[in-house]
C-alpha cells in the first residue's frame, strides 16, 4: 500500500513537472530519481536513490548557503544531470552508476562549477564528502578538480595555481 502510493505521488509530479503542462516546485525535479528508479525496476538502494536522489535534496536544502550565481550554476549542473539520465537510452540498474558518476565532470564543467567562488566550491565537497571515499567518486571529484585547476587564492587580480604541488 505504502510502495504504491508512493509511486503514483511521483508519477503525478513527475507528469506536472515533465509533462510541460504544469511547472510543479523546482524540489520535483529530485523526484524524477525516484520515477527513474521505479520505471527501470532498480532497487530501493540503487545509485539513484542513493545517491542521485539523496544528494539532489541535500543540494536543495543547502542551496541558500551559497551565493547567488553558485545558487544558479548548481541549479543548472543539477538539470543537467537528471537530463542526462532522461536522454540515456542504453541506462540499466547496473550501469546507472558508473554512467551517471562520469556525467557529472561533463555537467559541472559546462555549467560553470570552475567559475564559482572557492568558498562555494569547498561547500560542494563538503555536502558530498563522506562519498569521496568511494575510489569511483573521489575520480570523479579529482577529474573536475583537474579540469578546473586549484586556485587556492586571488591576489590583486593574479592567480597562483598550485595544482602540481598537490599530485
Amino acid at each position: 500500500m505504502r510502495g504504491s502510493w508512493f509511486c503514483s505521488f511521483v508519477s503525478l509530479v513527475s507528469l506536472l513537472y515533465w509533462g510541460g503542462g504544469v511547472l510543479a516546485q523546482e524540489s520535483s525535479v529530485c523526484m524524477r530519481y525516484a520515477q527513474i528508479n521505479n520505471e527501470m525496476n532498480c532497487q530501493p538502494g540503487n545509485y539513484l536513490m542513493s545517491f542521485g536522489y539523496h544528494y539532489c535534496h541535500q543540494f536543495e536544502k543547502e542551496l541558500r548557503s551559497f551565493s547567488v550565481e553558485s545558487q544558479q550554476k548548481l541549479t543548472q549542473i543539477k538539470l543537467c544531470l537528471i537530463q542526462g539520465l532522461n536522454l540515456d537510452r542504453s541506462l540499466t540498474c547496473e550501469n546507472v552508476r558508473s554512467r551517471s558518476l562520469n556525467r557529472h565532470i561533463e555537467c559541472y564543467l559546462q555549467h560553470g562549477f570552475c567559475q564559482m567562488p572557492m568558498s562555494d566550491r569547498l561547500k560542494v565537497y563538503q555536502v558530498v564528502l563522506k562519498e569521496l571515499f568511494e575510489p569511483d567518486v573521489f575520480e570523479v571529484a579529482q577529474a573536475i578538480r583537474r579540469q578546473c585547476g586549484l586556485v587556492l587564492f586571488n591576489v590583486n587580480k593574479a592567480e597562483f595555481d598550485f595544482t602540481g604541488l598537490l599530485e
